[in-house]
């Protein structure tokens, strides 16, 4: 879940790079199998989280930016600085949401509640899964310089989907450990 789909291709790799993913990937299942961890190893994974979150937005950013000032009807720009401003509401909500994460599920003595861990995961997990999509959705319209089927709705309807994602993101954050 976690594994590759949230990985960062980008050049300039930030601190949570160095953490190999399959470190956090094995905080994880340690967490969920014994229902303990520390607050430093979910802070790690909070981290790469977020790092992976906004690698992803700014790759939206940069693909938007140039088709605003190449849209040939003002309907589309329009659409498109919609879109854009979407995306940074996203984006404040997930800092938002970045003060409590993972590390807000350890309780006391490093308890973890293992089903709230997993259905973050499983958030965590959609969310990156619809951004891609977004993403790829976005290169496409880019290179075909066509209006996908559905028009610039459908990027609309996965920045929905994301921010529903964040939404579940909150709620099971804000339960805490559950202890």
């Amino acid at each position: 879940m976690i594994c590759g789909s949230m990985g960062n291709e980008s050049a300039g790799k930030p601190e949570s790079e160095s953490i190999p993913v399959n470190a956090l990937v094995s905080k994880l299942q340690r967490a969920i199998t014994s229902g303990r961890s520390s607050r430093f190893e979910m802070d790690s994974v909070d981290r790469y989280v977020r790092d992976a979150f906004f690698t992803r937005v700014t790759s939206l950013y940069r693909k938007i930016e140039p088709l605003k000032g190449e849209a040939s009807h003002e309907a589309e720009r329009n659409n498109l600085r919609r879109l854009s401003s979407i995306i940074s509401e996203l984006s404040q909500a997930m800092k938002v949401v970045q003060d409590g994460g993972y590390v807000s599920l350890v309780g006391r003595r490093g308890r973890v509640n293992p089903a709230l861990v997993n259905r973050l995961l499983d958030v965590d997990s959609e969310l990156f899964t619809t951004l891609d999509a977004l993403d790829r959705s976005l290169l496409k319209y880019s290179k075909a310089r066509a209006t996908p089927r559905g028009g610039l709705r459908n990027f609309a309807g996965s920045i929905s989907e994301a921010q529903e994602l964040i939404d579940k993101r909150k709620r099971i954050v804000g339960t805490g450990p559950g202890f």
